[in-house]
Parts: structure tokens; C-alpha cells; sequence
């Protein structure tokens, strides 16, 4: 249980940690570009004259590779497509096994809810787990090392107890 809410506050952390990067991101860029456009346009005005002159000097050359070069790049092709096809098979298949893997990832984020109710009373169960990795962090334990945790509810003793990683105990009153 710890391991999903765990991993569901990542999610979450990462979650907003990107949006704060993309927000602050887009604000740069939208700044770049904006200060970008005389320069940019400056240079399109003076390199017109360059380009024309370089297409015109190009052109011969250019059809010359095309005509050299198209037996090449059909050979190319045909030798290449079997291999190719492979490939598109595999990353389609791979594109699956990751959106099948995403889907069950996501699936396993389910809000839960559990209560213990006894003699008139009710626990919230995630209220006992909080408690119990509070008591492990206040004991000088990093939240990070905390990779399992087994929580044991007695409700006649009013108390659940709690083991966290094989070697650390402690005790819950409610």
C-alpha cells in the first residue's frame, strides 16, 4: 500500500514538476522569439540576394546528383525493406507492450479507502500507515529508505503495530 501511494505521489511530483518546467519554458521562448523577429528579418533580407545566387549557380549541379544518385537510393530501398518492415513490426509491438504496461500502471492507482470500525469507533487504515512512517522519519529514519511496511490492527488494544522494513517497529494509538 505504501509502494502505490508512494508511487502515486511521485507520479504527481513529476506531474507537476514538468508543468512548472514547460510553463516557465514557453515564457522564455515566447520572450526569445519575440526579440528574435528583427534580427531574423534582417537577415532574410540581406541573404535573398545570396540565396538566389547559389540556387541559380546549384541548379545544374543539383539535377545532375539527382539523376546519378536515384539508381542508388532505389537500390537502397529495395534492399532495405524487408528490414524496415521488421522493424515497424517490432516497434508496433513494442508500442503495445508499453501502452498495456502504462494501462496497468494506471490502473493500480486506485483510491482506496479502508476503515477499521470497533466498539463505536473508525480508522481511516492510510490515517494509521501516515502516522506510523511520521514516527519512522521523527525517529531519524530518511522517508526515501522506506521500502515495506507491515501494520498489524489489534482495535481491543485501541493501537495498530507496525513493522517497517524487517527491522523497524513502533506502535499507533487511535
Amino acid at each position: 500500500m505504501a509502494k502505490a501511494k508512494n508511487k502515486k505521489n511521485e507520479k504527481n511530483l513529476i506531474a507537476e514538476t514538468a508543468a512548472k518546467i514547460v510553463g516557465s519554458s514557453k515564457v522564455v521562448l515566447d520572450d526569445l522569439k519575440e526579440k528574435a523577429k528583427p534580427v531574423i528579418e534582417d537577415v532574410k533580407e540581406k541573404a535573398k540576394p545570396v540565396i538566389e545566387d547559389v540556387k541559380e549557380k546549384a541548379s545544374p549541379v543539383i539535377e545532375e546528383v539527382k539523376e546519378k544518385s536515384a539508381p542508388v537510393a532505389q537500390a537502397v530501398k529495395e534492399k532495405t525493406e524487408p528490414a524496415t518492415k521488421i522493424v515497424k513490426e517490432k516497434a508496433a509491438a513494442a508500442t503495445e507492450t508499453v501502452k498495456k504496461s502504462v494501462k496497468s500502471v494506471t490502473e493500480k492507482f486506485v483510491d482506496q479507502q479502508v476503515f477499521v470500525q470497533y466498539k463505536g469507533k473508525e480508522v481511516l487504515v492510510k490515517d494509521i500507515e501516515k502516522q506510523a512512517e511520521e514516527q519512522y522519519v521523527n525517529d531519524g529514519n530518511k522517508a526515501g529508505v522506506l521500502k515495506e511496511i507491515k501494520i498489524y490492527i489489534k482495535p481491543e488494544d485501541n493501537a495498530a503495530y507496525y513493522v517497517i522494513n524487517d527491522s523497524y517497529s513502533g506502535k499507533v494509538s487511535f
